[in-house]
């Protein structure tokens, strides 16, 4: 058996998926796979579908992605419909309920594996890097110019762990933009709806 948690983030956004009958549900969990193999899905639906339910677009939403959160976490881990079942068991879902879930994840589990084998080959990550902060002084027409260069040598690792090294240099107009660009970056990665799909991605 293998054993799949989350965090209670997860069972917080997807607390509406059980008072779902089991029909809706089968369609929401076909918009959750839909959603991880296409990274988005149309706000229309939410809206069409929350609307009907008479539920908020956005506690929906949350709920779609819990639920896509917790198929590709269970793929990711190999774990047998058994064992997804006994990890929502905490939603207390009725047991036709249960099954429209295990029904969709034994259809599509097969090509959630492949989709994280081909991110997981596809996307080299940081390993290393070094710079050199050079500063022009002065020139023959200007002796009073500072001019600062920066050089910096960025090392990715793939799947394989094989190495790619990169050059890259920088003025400081350019570098004053970088770094504006990086905090604006930090910033979106605090917001709660970054958060929550940081979340659901790793």
């Amino acid at each position: 058996m293998v054993l799949v948690t989350f965090p209670k983030e997860v069972w917080e956004d997807a607390k509406l998926l059980p008072t779902l009958t089991p029909e809706v549900l089968s369609e929401f969990c076909t918009i959750g796979v839909e959603h991880v193999k296409v990274g988005s899905v149309s706000k229309s639906k939410f809206s069409k579908a929350a609307s009907a339910l008479g539920v908020d677009p956005a506690a929906l939403g949350a709920a779609v992605n819990a639920l896509a959160h917790v198929l590709l976490e269970c793929t990711r881990k190999g774990a047998s419909e058994q064992d997804l079942l006994a990890c929502i068991d905490e939603l207390k879902f009725s047991e036709e309920s249960k099954q429209v879930i295990k029904q969709c994840y034994e259809t599509n589990v097969r090509d959630l594996r492949s989709l994280l084998s081909d991110l997981s080959l596809r996307l080299p990550h940081y390993h290393n890097a070094e710079w050199r902060l050079d500063v022009s002084l002065g020139s023959r027409l200007c002796r009073a110019q500072l001019t600062p260069t920066l050089m910096l040598q960025l090392e990715t690792r793939d799947a394989r762990d094989q190495a790619q090294s990169h050059m890259l240099q920088l003025d400081y107009a350019n570098l004053e933009h970088l770094v504006a660009e990086l905090e604006h970056a930090v910033k979106e990665a605090n917001t709660k709806h970054a958060r929550r799909i940081i979340r659901y991605v790793k």
